[in-house]
C-alpha cells in the first residue's frame, strides 16, 4: 500500500484506519486512452509530466511510469507513524490538498485529473510489473529516481492549508463589534434587558 497498513488478520483491500506509516505523497496522472475510460487526459507521458511540473510541487523522489499514468512519489526522509489520529488527520488533509493542486494544474492545461487517489490506503502499481488492463496493449512499468527526500514540514510548506477566514462579530445594527469581548457584553446587556421587560 501507499503507505503501509497494519495487519488486521483479514484479507481484502486496505482501509485508511489501518494505515500505519506515511512514507510520502504521490500522484497518479493518467495519460493516453489505453485502459482508461472517458476523454480529456494528457495524450502521453511527456504531457503528464508537464502537468506535475506546472503544479509547483517539489521534485519527485521517484517517478513511476505505470504504462498508463505517472506516479510522482515524494518521499519523506523517514517514515512517519500515522496511528495517532491527529497525525493521520493532518497527513490526510495534506494529501487532499496535494491532489487538488495537481488537479488545478491539469485543468489549466485543459486536462482532467481524478483526486480520488488521495486516500492513505492507496495502492500503486509496482515497477517491474506489467500493466495488463488491455492485454493486447500490455505495458511494462518502469521508474526513475532522483533520491530526493523531504520532511513533513517541507511538504506542508509546499502545499499549505488555506488561511482560516477571520471571524467577525456584529452589534445589533450590523456594525462589527470591536472585539469578541465587546460583543459578549452587548449580548449580556440585551438578555438582561429582555428579562427586565418580561418581569415588569
Amino acid at each position: 500500500g501507499m503507505p503501509p497498513v497494519a495487519d488486521n488478520g483479514k484479507r481484502g483491500r486496505g482501509v485508511v484506519a489501518l494505515s500505519s506509516h506515511f512514507i510520502g505523497l504521490w500522484t497518479d496522472v493518467d495519460f493516453g486512452t489505453v485502459g482508461h475510460e472517458g476523454e480529456g487526459l494528457p495524450p502521453d507521458a511527456a504531457a503528464a509530466q508537464a502537468v506535475y511540473d506546472a503544479s509547483g510541487l517539489p521534485a519527485a523522489s521517484i517517478t513511476v511510469n505505470s504504462g498508463g499514468g505517472l506516479y510522482h512519489i515524494v518521499k519523506l526522509a523517514e517514515p512517519l507513524d500515522v496511528t495517532d489520529p491527529e497525525i493521520r488527520m493532518r497527513v490526510a488533509a495534506l494529501s487532499r490538498r496535494w491532489q487538488a493542486k495537481v488537479k488545478d494544474a491539469a485543468e489549466k492545461q485543459g486536462y482532467k485529473y481524478g483526486t480520488g487517489v488521495s486516500d492513505l490506503a492507496r495502492v500503486l502499481r509496482i515497477p517491474g510489473t506489467v500493466n495488463a488492463k488491455d492485454w493486447n496493449n500490455r505495458r511494462a512499468t518502469s521508474f526513475t529516481s532522483t533520491g530526493m527526500r523531504y520532511t513533513l514540514e517541507d511538504l506542508e510548506e509546499a502545499c499549505p492549508a488555506p488561511p482560516k477566514p477571520a471571524r467577525s462579530t456584529y452589534v445589533s445594527d450590523g456594525t462589527p463589534a470591536s472585539d469578541a469581548r465587546a460583543r459578549m457584553k452587548q449580548l449580556v446587556d440585551e438578555v438582561r434587558a429582555c428579562n427586565f421587560e418580561r418581569n415588569n
